[in-house]
């Protein structure tokens, strides 16, 4: 069985999506996307940065230690919390912005319906 989780949100409806726009079956949608994670995984283990023109970025960068509070003290434990690395994704700016103006136009057809 796939590592990739049904219940992951939102996963089923990209599943879906993947499966009409690239004319497969469930099965194969799901290996390839699994296929996928863990190229990007196995790349980043060696690599800062994956550019994927007009797809996006997967950037990993170091996070500096700081100061902060401890969860679940009210506020009131104030520790050190050490350097981590972190991951981000990262749309293109054509690519973010068309998504956000498609995003806009169907919160306007939402509304219109209700």
């Amino acid at each position: 069985m796939s590592n990739i989780k049904k219940g992951i949100k939102g996963f089923n409806t990209f599943l879906k999506n993947f499966m009409k726009i690239s004319n497969t079956s469930e099965k194969r949608a799901r290996i390839l996307i699994e296929n996928f994670g863990e190229a990007i995984k196995e790349t980043l283990l060696t690599e800062e940065i994956i550019r994927i023109k007009k797809f996006g970025s997967f950037l990993l960068t170091e996070r500096k230690e700081w100061i902060g509070t401890l969860p679940g003290s009210g506020g009131k434990k104030r520790v050190k919390f050490s350097a981590t690395k972190t991951l981000r994704f990262k749309f293109p700016r054509d690519v973010r912005k068309k998504l956000l103006e498609d995003i806009e136009k169907m919160g306007g057809e939402k509304n219109e319906k209700n």
